[in-house]
């Protein structure tokens, strides 16, 4: 098994683990000019019809200009990187019929943010806060979770932990 770097990469995974999506973390993208290994954070991949959805997640602190996030994040998302996850998908899968979605939480301040947000919306990578991305997406099936009174599977641990804490109401959000 394969875990998260960090808290947020685990978060996202699980997240999408949740929702039914088969993940991978740190699919091997390329490599520096040093000689050190490009990682693709999250993927999530699964069966939809006669395709496969990739969603594809590149979780960063960028504490810069506008400028500087739309550059790394463009960065992580050349077509070289993607071009390696969809083969590497294909790879496991056997289908070349990828939809592919791009998306990169970035912690950052919110006007840097909501710069760059237009600008790479552009380019089909939807670019999340933390907390917008916790808010709207992982929270909403947290309280579902603590409503219909069904936890995650045991290995959702930081999601069962929101769930506890979303329980017991020590979440102001879950109120």
């Amino acid at each position: 098994m394969v875990f998260a770097r960090t808290w947020s990469e685990e978060l996202v995974a699980e997240w999408l683990s949740a929702l039914g999506y088969a993940v991978l973390i740190g699919v091997p993208v390329g490599t520096s000019r040093g000689g050190g290994r490009k990682e693709a954070d999250v993927i999530g991949f699964r069966s939809e019809g006669t395709s496969v959805r990739v969603v594809h997640f590149e979780i960063s602190s960028i504490w810069g200009s506008s400028k500087e996030v739309i550059e790394r994040v463009r960065r992580k998302f050349s077509s070289e990187r993607v071009e390696n996850v969809k083969q590497y998908i294909v790879g496991m899968t056997g289908s070349k019929n990828i939809v592919y979605e791009k998306h990169a939480i970035v912690f950052t301040s919110s006007g840097i943010l909501e710069k760059a947000k237009k600008i790479l919306e552009k380019e089909e990578i939807k670019l999340w806060s933390f907390p917008e991305f916790f808010n709207t997406q992982v929270l909403p099936i947290v309280k579902e979770k603590v409503r219909m009174d069904r936890t995650f599977p045991d290995s959702l641990w930081l999601l069962n932990m929101l769930y506890t804490l979303c329980g017991e109401e020590l979440l102001h959000e879950c109120s």
